[in-house]
């Protein structure tokens, strides 16, 4: 018999607040551009559903349930993955509601407002604090050991969503795992990894993935999160950084003398190591790339200590203690930080509007989205580049591979598929070995770097495979389709012009060589101490100032972690013009003829001071074909 009593025991509060937020944050498909966001977005989806390998095909900073966090969809089932995207994201804000289920309704509106302001930005922020709630839970649970099973079945499916959440949740659950070997738990502890490693496992097999490819996942995932910092930070301005810095602070400080204070008790220790795992990762995460990242750090920073209220007996200094840190969220979110909080209001009502519509519809809402699809396929046909491919493969040089898709052609797909997340050699080496191996018959080209990227930096030993093995065939709306030669001339090293060791900034004159194709090593190994800077902030900036032989200066920005292995310098291949021209040996081509190296530290310490180069000369050479 339902009575007023057990009525009162409901998540009432929980569920109505996390489903309100849900409403804000709604996921809804949009269509494929040939953009750079939306064509990775739409590969991930391409993947999914045709059973792609990742750590074997393809790998990317997220895995294989990726299309469940990037709304991009090219007409797989659009209902179906409106309804998993709502799901996952729904019992990840459940999470973060029960964790602080006894607490005030004041510390619920607390929680809420900050889950709120993620409408206007992706959901790294939400995924990650939620791991963060689940591994509360798990911590202070006294229920039977089934009832917590779901806890993290959750979290390892969230680890196939994206690898920085799967880093995040094998942390927590191992640290709790080692609290209940500590309490001499055995049982318990062992049941807890085994029930997370056998679920990642069904997961993986489960959603078309080779049990076989999963140790291969995580090294080459390993490699991208590693590679990720050097590769995407930029900078933001100078006076952010304290600001920063005092709202970690503000959330790690007091935790941390807490734990201290009750040293003796164990469980403290872990709820110390948690909290120090989510809020430094959550960092990480956010100041990476700034902008409108910033907001996963400003969530974390806020959410974190009120999921820690359950833990804290002196209420009063708890309730103090949040409440600073939400007012510091709400300063930073509206009034300092570049965290894109003028399309709040607007992305949450459009996101709600369509929530309301797909939930009163049963799905129905998306229909008009399908019937679009066939329309938006015909708007970016490239017919005659279409026709020339046929059935044959073909990948894309840069980022722009959604048009590959909206054609429907053999899309044949490096490791890392877009040239700028070959972050380091490791990566570079794999893109590589796969040219090699099972090179595409067609490349299909347009403009495309980022962050001001030196054209030929990213994806370098990819980009030399190209201008080694193929040839312009035609053009077609500024796209520029390349076939592999049927007697290809390899680019050879002819011999070493110049060799030495340069200071930050030096300019180097190579007038007398610029005639010919340069290529340019850099030996970089920043300091120990760099290093350990990068690791708790982020690199230094490095850039390549080059002047061209018609007086032409300009500043790009290289990736320390792949200048081992070299880049083309000269001549420059900014557009598909001059690649075009490049490759049918005609003029005009930009030829450089000074370069300078520049370390920009901005708040980094102990920048490289001195780099070690080599320029060496290029020339082709007829090789055979495989």
């Amino acid at each position: 018999m339902i009575t007023l009593s057990k009525i009162k025991k409901l998540p009432i509060a929980e569920f109505g607040l996390a489903f309100l937020a849900l409403l804000f944050l709604f996921p809804g498909p949009y269509h494929t551009i040939p953009e750079l966001d939306a064509s990775w977005q739409v590969v991930l989806e391409e993947a999914f559903f045709n059973h792609w390998q990742f750590g074997k095909d393809i790998i990317f900073t997220g895995g294989p349930l990726s299309f469940l966090y990037s709304p991009t969809s090219i007409g797989y089932f659009p209902k179906s993955q409106v309804v998993a995207e709502a799901t996952i994201l729904f019992f990840a804000i459940l999470a973060i509601f029960f964790a602080v289920r006894k607490q005030p309704i004041w510390v619920h509106i607390m929680v809420f407002v900050c889950i709120f302001c993620g409408a206007n930005t992706s959901r790294d922020g939400i995924y990650l604090v939620s791991i963060t709630a689940a591994s509360f839970q798990l911590l202070k649970s006294d229920s039977k050991f089934k009832n917590q099973i779901l806890l993290i079945v959750f979290i390892a499916i969230l680890g196939m969503v994206k690898f920085t959440l799967g880093i995040l949740g094998a942390s927590c659950l191992g640290v709790i795992c080692c609290l209940r070997l500590w309490e001499k738990k055995k049982n318990e502890g062992f049941k807890i990894f085994g029930t997370y490693l056998i679920s990642a496992c069904i997961i993986w097999m489960a959603i078309g993935q080779s049990l076989w490819n999963l140790p291969a996942f995580i090294k080459h995932s390993w490699s991208v999160s590693q590679g990720y910092p050097w590769a995407m930070h930029l900078q933001e301005p100078g006076n952010f950084f304290f600001g920063l810095l005092l709202i970690l602070s503000l959330a790690c400080i007091p935790v941390f003398v807490w734990t201290l204070l009750n040293r003796g008790k164990a469980i403290c220790w872990a709820v110390f190591l948690v909290s120090a795992i989510s809020l430094f990762l959550s960092w990480k995460t956010g100041i990476t790339r700034f902008g409108g990242h910033i907001t996963f750090f400003l969530q974390a920073a806020a959410l974190v200590p009120l999921l820690l209220l359950p833990f804290l007996k002196n209420k009063k200094i708890g309730y103090a203690w949040v409440g600073v840190n939400f007012a510091i969220f709400l300063l930073a979110f509206f009034s300092t930080l570049p965290t894109g909080k003028e399309q709040l209001i607007q992305r949450a009502i459009a996101q709600s509007t369509f929530g309301l519509r797909f939930i009163g519809s049963a799905g129905k809402e998306v229909r008009k989205f399908a019937d679009l699809v066939p329309h938006v396929k015909s708007s970016h046909t490239l017919h005659r580049i279409k026709e020339r491919i046929g059935d044959d493969t073909v990948d894309m040089l840069y980022y722009r591979h959604g048009i590959l898709l909206l054609n429907e052609l053999n899309y044949l797909p490096r490791p890392t598929i877009q040239n700028y997340t070959a972050y380091n050699n490791h990566l570079a080496q794999w893109n590589l070995d796969h040219m090699r191996e099972t090179p595409p018959k067609y490349i299909l080209c347009r403009d495309g770097v980022v962050d001001n990227r030196y054209p030929t930096v990213d994806d370098n030993l990819f980009i030399r495979e190209v201008l080694s093995n193929y040839l312009p065939v035609l053009t077609e709306d500024e796209y520029l389709l390349l076939e592999r030669a049927e007697k290809p001339q390899a680019f050879v090293d002819k011999h070493t012009l110049l060799s030495t060791k340069v200071i930050s900034g030096q300019s180097i004159d190579i007038s007398e060589f610029s005639e010919h194709t340069l290529w340019l090593k850099v030996n970089y190994h920043p300091r120990l101490a760099h290093k350990i800077v990068a690791l708790l902030y982020k690199p230094e900036f490095l850039y390549l100032n080059v002047t061209t032989v018609e007086g032409v200066s300009a500043s790009f920005r290289l990736i320390g972690e792949t200048l081992e292995n070299g880049f083309l310098l000269s001549p420059k291949l900014g557009t598909t013009i001059e690649i075009q021209n490049f490759l049918s040996s005609k003029l005009p081509l930009t030829r450089i003829r000074e370069f300078s190296i520049h370390s920009v530290p901005g708040n980094s310490l102990f920048p490289t001071e001195e780099f070690e180069i080599e320029l060496i000369q290029l020339e082709r050479e007829l090789t055979t074909n495989n």
